[in-house]
């Protein structure tokens, strides 16, 4: 329950107290109609009373609930206001929270999870919030009042009443315990539907040029029947509930009556009159008690779901941030641009090697670096080191002098233009897309935003559609083509205008004339930016101002292209798999200089 606590503030504990104000306000009067009826009967029976008294009594009675219907719909809107309120500060934070996540905490909760917990999880708290408050004051309210005017009955009355209650107490406890063991399925099994649909959805071109329907069918229908499993397994123990306590409640009425009928017989006189009074009201209080009982047991049923969202919201609200700014940033020196690695080394969580082991190189301002290496090598991990996409194991990277856990992540990313290996578009129009990144605190103009694209050859395909630069972009860029979507990504890099570009295999997608046109206008443009581009075509980097090798996580080579064909064996068999005959005779020459020698 704590974590409700965080999210209701003065204004939602002002609504509290009036929520309870009108729930003691409906008890109240829901109280005040048994004894109304029994005045009547008493009237009726005795033949003491007029037909005018009589109605007057009746129209009390009916203004009592019409009154005690009005307290209720008040209380309902409350309830709607407060749980709504709740669940909208509770998702604010969880989103607040995810975005400042690093990879090891998106990989340890898996988005499919996070998605759940933002939506489906908080969701079933709102719908306790607002059933609690409907019913957490009045309730227990009316059970304790109904109870006190029972008291004073017969005895056997009270006696079958209570015996009741407690059958309907051991019985409904019982059930409820063998549920709370498949609560925690249904959340499980909730997550990986939601997976299996995410990957399905996201996949589908492989679905569909693999002919894998049935493979896809299969999983999608292990995950639901898993899910209707402990679905059903939940409902068939919850719909017994209520069945279970209508008949408890019609049985206790039946039983009132029988006990009634009993001791009226044994009666003489007014005794009668009286007693039959009497059963009638106590008839109506057991049946608040009952009902009261039978609320808090729905709430309580409604809480063992929610009870268990409320933890998995709680792991993600609690959950260790592992990448924080300092407590103090450091101030940069007057150099811009500059990258060093010392010594560096990083293993994933989980992970029994390092992915990175013993890296060091320097990047001087205005240099453009690249990084080549097998597939799985570790040159995506070394650069996400840079932005802080995870922290280094061991050692120190340095930008501008400065370690980046120096730095506040906001100061930080706010160097870099970064374009991942992955294209990703957001939903909106192109200009959104290219204008993002708001790194100076205000927006671009529109003829920036035609500048980055230029530059990014995009100008061409965007210009050719009919809304040009306001054209929309569908989720994930789905509209788009890979090669669109590379450059759009890498015009939103180049609009920020950073001093620092990291090019994470960004042009894989491109036909090597856009590739060229790019670099170079990208050169032209951005002469003192540093870039650092991981590629795995030799004609994307071999004209970098310095080229690291990377093998299994180490670095085995750096120079110029030329020099690396001169030391470095594993550039040179990356380099002759790629260059025509031509090429490959030229670089054979360079292997076999006489000053030359393989590392």
């Amino acid at each position: 329950m704590k974590v409700l606590f965080r999210f209701i503030e003065k204004k939602e504990a002002r609504f509290l107290f009036l929520a309870a104000v009108f729930s003691l306000l409906q008890a109240m009067l829901s109280l005040r109609i048994p004894k109304i009826m029994g005045e009547i009967t008493t009237l009726l029976t005795t033949n003491t009373g007029t037909v005018d008294g009589i109605a007057r009594t009746g129209l009390l009675m009916l203004l009592f609930a019409f009154l005690s219907l009005i307290a209720s719909i008040v209380v309902g809107f409350l309830a709607a206001i407060i749980s709504a309120t709740v669940s909208k500060r509770m998702r604010s934070a969880l989103f607040q929270k995810i975005m400042s996540f690093s990879g090891e905490e998106i990989n340890d909760f898996s988005a499919a999870s996070l998605i759940t917990r933002c939506t489906k999880d908080v969701t079933m708290i709102e719908k306790l919030v607002s059933a609690s408050i409907q019913v957490i004051f009045f309730a227990p309210i009316m059970a304790v009042v109904s109870v006190c005017m029972m008291i004073g009955s017969g005895g056997l009355w009270v006696g079958v009443t209570a015996l009741t209650l407690a059958i309907m107490a051991a019985v409904l406890f019982t059930l409820l315990q063998k549920v709370k063991p498949h609560v925690a399925a249904v959340q499980r099994n909730t997550d990986a539907l939601n997976q299996v649909g995410r990957e399905h959805v996201g996949g589908i071109k492989v679905v569909h040029g693999f002919n894998a329907y049935e493979h896809q069918r299969a999983r999608a229908g292990k995950a639901t029947d898993d899910l209707s499993g402990s679905l059903l397994s939940v409902q068939r123990l919850n719909l017994a509930l209520i069945p279970f306590a209508n008949a408890m409640v019609n049985l206790l009425s039946v039983l009132i009556y029988i006990i009634g009928a009993y001791l009226i017989h044994r009666a003489a006189g007014q005794e009668k009159i009286a007693l039959f009074s009497d059963m009638v009201a106590f008839s109506s209080y057991a049946a608040l008690a009952t009902t009261a009982f039978m609320f808090m047991i729905m709430i309580y049923i409604a809480g063992i779901l929610a009870f268990a969202s409320m933890g998995r919201v709680r792991e993600v609200l609690d959950r260790e941030i592992t990448i924080t700014d300092p407590k103090e940033e450091k101030t940069p020196s007057a150099e811009r641009g500059t990258i060093e690695f010392r010594n560096v080394s990083f293993r994933y969580p989980g992970s029994g090697e390092d992915a990175l082991k013993d890296i060091c190189f320097r990047v001087e301002p205005g240099q453009t670096v690249a990084i080549i290496g097998a597939t799985g090598c570790g040159k995506t991990t070394l650069l996400n080191l840079i932005p802080r996409m995870f922290d280094a194991s061991r050692g120190e990277v340095l930008v501008d002098g400065v370690d980046v856990r120096d730095y506040r992540l906001k100061n930080l990313r706010n160097r870099i233009g970064y374009v991942p290996q992955r294209s990703i578009l957001f939903s909106g129009t192109i200009a959104e897309n290219i204008d993002y990144a708001e790194a100076d605190g205000f927006k671009r103009t529109l003829r920036d935003i035609q500048r980055a694209a230029e530059i990014g050859q995009a100008k061409d395909f965007i210009e050719k559609k009919k809304d040009a630069y306001q054209a929309r972009v569908e989720q994930g860029g789905a509209n788009f083509s890979g090669g669109q979507k590379q450059r759009l990504t890498i015009s939103r890099a180049i609009c920020r205008e950073p001093e620092i570009y990291l090019f994470d295999d960004s042009f894989s997608a491109l036909d090597f004339k856009t590739d060229r046109a790019l670099r170079e206008r990208l050169r032209e443009s951005a002469g003192d930016a540093t870039m650092l581009i991981v590629a795995q075509r030799i004609a994307t980097i071999r004209n970098a101002d310095n080229i690291l090798v990377i093998d299994e996580g180490r670095l085995v080579g750096q120079g110029t292209h030329q020099e690396l064909m001169r030391s470095c064996a594993v550039y040179q068999e990356i380099a002759l798999s790629q260059l025509d005959e031509e090429e490959q005779e030229e670089a054979r020459r360079l292997m076999a200089a006489p000053e030359g020698g393989r590392s």
